[in-house]
């Protein structure tokens, strides 16, 4: 019988036991760390402990007889535990006093456990502390001023409720602000403070401002190197003897940055000068911007394909603040160069006189044309909207398939309204816009075809939830015309595409001629209704249902539904969809389009 010698076995094994600790799983001690629990309390205290808490940064550290250098972050000793959870009791108490908690009982224990120590604190909060009694007094000018009674009205501090630190503070910082940045810049509080009651079960607050005089504007001077003075003079919106106000300060600050005039604008309140009758000099300094500025940009869209844009804007033609701008655009199915010469005019800081050519190559529906116009306009603030009256002259060549080539020259007045009110212009979460237009021409005033056409385009979005929103879009239109088939195709309307009735092609809803052509119809009337959600930060999907046709006879709206992929860019939401139209052959369609949602 042969006999196995042990010794390679035994030698095996010594090798298994040397190598071991670098092998995972073998001969591994088990790990010792801290683990912290809180019980008793929930909400907001809860969360304020864990920030205040010392032995709560310790959480899940390894516990080590001696810190290796570089592991600070992943180890900790038994010492220092043991100092953080002395000191738990105190924190805890600090903590909680300002939710009104100042009897509240911890039991804070230490515990060995197999796999290291726990650090476990039970709290029992104890009764909060209740307002027993709220005095808000305000004297001096500002008294009766009605920005400051509504920030006093607005205060979350009643009798009998529970005392809340940061109601106090949020109270006394609006109470304060509201009267110096109504002018009463020499506000001071004459009391201001929490008394508890030794019971501890009790508190009284005690608010009161003196305002002080109020303070008025003295001179507006604003320096300026290329611009004249008397134009730079009509964006301030101030007189001399006006009431201080610190808004208007910010609107003036704001209206010169956004008129591209300068790169930097700073406003100095000179309150050391103040006149005997508090009126304060203001000057503002200001550095030019660069007067030209040149734009490349490039994009992409379903509807439109791929498209680059070049322009240049003169931003001074003048010392009277006029400008000029022209932009070179192509796409596969719009070619087109614009020059626009605008004049401030009226409110200089918003209103405009403007001169615009055009010369586009558009495909239109399964028309192609050759455009040629020429517009004045006015645009002002009016009723809360954007005003734009207008007068367009413009010729259009078009042909629809093989029909004949056709020639259409218009001049036309119309008027523009927009508004738009919304919580954040890149992702809003409450708002709408509007967009009305209404044009006419007549063929006894220099047109080859009368008509009369109204456009409005609305949108709505509300918030369902932190990260969900609902959007509402419907676009409407009307054309009265006594030759039709005469109207060029820009007056006509067209649905289907990415901001239309997704499922379908860019302006492929329509009436159609007798060889099968989208001519466009004489009515719109398209609605959206869109469900969005956020899941990972700026990700997120959508569900949509889109509906609408453009039609001269009787409507028969054509539906189209599906999914899509959101992403909040820094430009803007990118939408990426997937949608079924009801009414075609296609299964489905993609659309890719980029831009604000109202």
């Amino acid at each position: 019988m042969l006999r196995r010698d042990p010794r390679p076995s035994i030698h095996i094994l010594l090798m298994l036991l040397l190598l071991s600790p670098a092998l995972p799983g073998l001969a591994d001690e088990p790990r010792s760390s801290l683990n912290v629990t809180i019980r008793g309390i929930d909400g907001a205290p809860r969360d304020n402990v864990n920030q205040l808490l010392s032995v709560r940064a310790l959480d899940g550290r390894r516990i080590v007889a001696q810190i290796e250098p570089g592991s600070e972050s992943r180890q900790v000793t038994r010492s220092a535990i043991q100092r953080a959870h002395r000191a738990a009791p105190r924190e805890i108490r600090e903590a909680l006093i300002p939710f009104g908690y100042y009897l509240p009982e911890i039991d804070a224990e230490l515990i060995d456990r197999d796999n290291g120590l726990e650090a476990r604190y039970t709290i029992d909060p104890g009764p909060p502390a209740t307002l027993r009694t709220v005095t808000i007094q305000v004297t001096g000018e500002g008294a009766d001023h009605p920005a400051v009674e509504r920030a006093i009205a607005a205060a979350e501090l009643r009798e009998g409720e529970q005392l809340v630190h940061r109601r106090f503070s949020t109270a006394r910082d609006r109470i304060f602000d509201a009267a110096y940045d109504q002018g009463f810049l020499d506000a001071e509080w004459r009391q201001r403070q929490i008394r508890v009651l030794p019971n501890r079960t009790e508190a009284d607050i005690v608010l009161v401002l003196d305002t002080g005089p109020r303070f008025y504007f003295g001179e507006v001077e604003i320096e300026t190197e290329r611009l004249d003075p008397n134009f730079i003079a009509r964006f301030v919106d101030i007189e001399p003897g006006d009431p201080y106000d610190v808004r208007r300060l910010l609107d003036l600050q704001l209206a010169l940055n956004d008129s591209q005039y300068f790169t930097y604008v700073e406003i100095d309140v000179d309150a050391e000068n103040v006149d005997e009758q508090y009126r304060i000099p203001i000057s503002v300094r200001t550095q030019p911007s660069r007067p030209q500025r040149y734009t490349v940009g490039a994009g992409f869209a379903t509807d439109t394909g791929p498209r680059a844009n070049l322009g240049v804007q003169l931003r001074r033609v003048n010392r009277h603040g006029h400008r000029f701008r022209s932009d070179i655009q192509y796409s596969p199915i719009e070619s087109a160069i614009t020059a626009r010469y605008e004049i401030p005019i009226r409110n200089v800081a918003r209103d405009r006189l403007d001169f615009t050519a055009t010369a586009r190559q558009i495909e239109i529906g399964d028309a192609e044309t050759n455009q040629f116009s020429f517009s004045v306009g006015q645009s002002v603030g009016w009723q809360g909207f954007r005003r734009r009256l207008y007068m367009q002259v413009q010729r259009e060549q078009f042909e629809f398939g093989d029909e004949p080539s056709q020639t259409s020259d218009l001049l036309f007045p119309g008027i523009t309204l927009t508004r738009e009110r919304s919580n954040d212009l890149m992702f809003p979460t409450q708002g709408y816009s509007v967009d009305i237009d209404a044009r006419a021409g007549a063929s006894a005033v220099f047109s080859d075809v009368s008509f009369t056409r109204l456009r409005a385009n609305t949108r709505f979005v509300r918030a369902l939830g932190p990260n969900a929103r609902l959007l509402l879009r419907a676009d409407t239109g009307a054309l009265l015309t006594d030759d039709f088939t005469a109207l060029p195709p820009s007056q006509r309307f067209f649905a289907g595409g990415d901001r239309s009735v997704r499922g379908y092609g860019f302006q492929n809803l329509g009436d159609r001629n007798a060889a099968g052509d989208v001519i466009g119809g004489e009515y719109l009337l398209v609605g959206s209704v869109e469900v969005d959600y956020l899941f990972y930060g700026n990700f997120g999907a959508a569900a949509f249902v889109d509906s609408g046709d453009a039609f001269s006879g009787s409507f028969s709206p054509k539906t189209g539904a599906g999914v899509g992929l959101r992403w909040r860019s820094p430009v803007g939401m990118i939408r990426l969809d997937v949608a079924h139209p009801f009414d075609a052959d296609d299964d489905f369609r993609i659309h890719l389009s980029i831009g604000a949602d109202l």
